[in-house]
């Protein structure tokens, strides 16, 4: 039973697809559409709720990170 939602839509499409790769890479798998709910489930308990939102802390800091650089610094090769 779902016990709410942490996102509901408010966050742009753009936010959306450039934190879905950095949350898969912290192992939290996320839809790249800002419309797509997430739900907290009664079997997470406060450690898993502190270590999940620990990961997307983190994956916004990189998004944070990486829009703050120069484009020349993403290219590789």
């Amino acid at each position: 039973m779902g016990v709410g939602s942490l996102l509901n839509g408010s966050v742009s499409q753009e936010h959306s697809r450039t934190q879905a790769p950095e949350l898969g890479d912290l192992g939290i798998p996320s839809e790249p559409d800002s419309r797509e709910p997430w739900f907290v489930f009664e079997a997470h308990d406060a450690r898993c709720l502190a270590e999940m939102l620990q990961r997307f802390e983190t994956a916004v800091d990189r998004v944070v990170k990486k829009a703050r650089t120069p484009e020349s610094a993403h290219r590789t090769g």
